[in-house]
């Protein structure tokens, strides 16, 4: 059956109500049905009304944590090694993997590669290294490990009454070339660690001491001109050290939507703030200011992300906890602008991070709406305690402690060079924002 408005309207109101009763109609419609995880090949007008009601559904933050937890051992020991799916990751190590090629979106220096150990030797993606592995191929969206004869290996067990296969532990990793545009290596790395001491939903990032590519180039992105197939060199695979590079791990949950189909805008959070719980109301509102806090200098559609963190027992194909978020936390500590990624976007820059404000002086308006009307103009003063309350956990030595962790002191100040008192500066840079929102003169 269909959803229609069943409600009365007196004559003499009709015009003044009609729109209001038809709108929470509609939206009561789109609160009743189920958020699906959508088999591949729906239609794109399938995708799209799935795609609202998942975001109608969806939460933005996670529960906050107690100010005893904030400055526990274990807290911070997360801070340094975040906890996710791939516990084979330690921060600050050496990683090894053979380059694979995925087209890559964006404009950063990143590239996929398959984990190996020092020799070469590829792991599965449950962190066993396989000796009868010598390849990998892609089928779909899946890597598989390939023994000799080019056959996928067998995996103890089936699926679906299905034989089941090896997969290979692909890894995501940023790089930098020296210049200003690639450095998100480390703005990744030390914003979602913040995101994450504030409880909101991030990837993990791992920053390496290096990464060891096997068949890579000195530069595998490279847009124009990017590496497809592994380097071979007199019958071996060439092998190039990343420094510093990055490795990005999923936050743990069922991805509903890819970057490319825009999983949520935010004149759609706009719309959804007005109608939504005051509880949605203030998530909405932490998650906008969130972007002007860690200076994220991107508000396009192809940074967020839909994903399902709980899955419905009777058909595990319907979604009963959503999350939206940002998926992309790269183009961050910087300076919003207003003309697009140009000199005017700075990011992992110090001093445009210190110099330039969250607010209008005076006001809780966004100093930059990103040159954009559907960006969120301003937050009520309910969204700002939020915000501080989860504040309490960004205390000046869990900063110094994300910002060692993510490396950031290396950046254009060459490795191991007068990093603590660079990675101090960024923390005070941060505690001074924190105090411009505790201050702000919010409704």
């Amino acid at each position: 059956m269909g959803c229609k408005y069943s409600g009365s309207i007196q004559k003499e109101d009709y015009m003044k109500n009609i729109t209001i009763a038809i709108l929470a109609s509609l939206y009561l419609c789109q609160a009743q049905a189920a958020c699906l995880d959508l088999e591949k090949g729906s239609s794109a007008d399938e995708l799209q009304k799935n795609r609202v009601q998942c975001l109608n559904q969806a939460h933005f933050l996670l529960p906050t944590i107690d100010s005893a937890t904030a400055i526990s051992e274990e807290f911070r020991k997360q801070l340094i090694q975040p906890q996710s799916k791939n516990s084979t990751l330690v921060n600050d190590s050496t990683v090894h993997c053979r380059f694979v090629y995925q087209k890559q979106n964006g404009d950063s220096a990143k590239f996929r590669c398959a984990k190996t150990n020092e020799t070469n030797q590829l792991y599965s993606s449950k962190g066993d290294l396989i000796e009868q592995a010598v390849g990998t191929i892609d089928e779909e969206d899946d890597t598989f490990l390939i023994d000799q004869n080019g056959q996928k290996i067998s995996e103890a067990g089936k699926k679906d009454g299905k034989e089941k296969f090896l997969k290979a532990d692909i890894l995501k990793v940023r790089y930098q070339d020296g210049g200003s545009r690639n450095v998100e290596n480390y703005t990744s790395a030390a914003v979602s660690r913040i995101l994450w001491a504030l409880q909101i939903p991030a990837h993990s990032n791992y920053m390496t001491e290096k990464v060891v590519c096997f068949g890579c180039n000195t530069d595998p992105f490279n847009k124009s001109n990017p590496l497809k197939s592994a380097v071979i060199q007199d019958g071996k695979y060439a092998v190039v050290n990343f420094a510093d590079a990055n490795i990005e791990v999923k936050f743990q949950a069922k991805r509903l939507y890819d970057p490319t189909q825009q999983p949520w805008k935010w004149t759609e959070l706009n719309a959804l703030h007005k109608k939504s719980s005051p509880e949605i109301k203030k998530e909405i509102e932490v998650l906008a200011l969130v972007g002007h806090f860690v200076g994220i200098t991107s508000t396009s559609d192809m940074q967020n992300a839909i994903v399902c963190t709980k899955s419905s027992e009777q058909n595990k194909k319907e979604c009963q906890h959503v999350i939206g978020m940002y998926h992309d936390l790269g183009a961050g500590l910087g300076k919003r602008g207003s003309k697009g990624f140009s000199a005017d976007y700075p990011r992992g820059d110090l001093s445009a991070y210190k110099n330039t404000t969250i607010f209008s002086e005076g006001t809780c308006n966004f100093l930059v709406g990103d040159g954009k009307k559907d960006y969120p103009l301003n937050i009520s003063s309910g969204g700002r305690d939020e915000f501080i309350a989860r504040a309490k956990s960004l205390t000046r030595d869990n900063l110094k402690i994300i910002f060692k962790a993510s490396h950031i002191g290396n950046l254009k100040n060459g490795k191991k060079k007068n990093t603590d008192e660079l990675e101090l500066q960024w923390a005070d840079a941060v505690l001074a924002k924190i105090e411009e929102v505790r201050n702000a003169p919010c409704n």
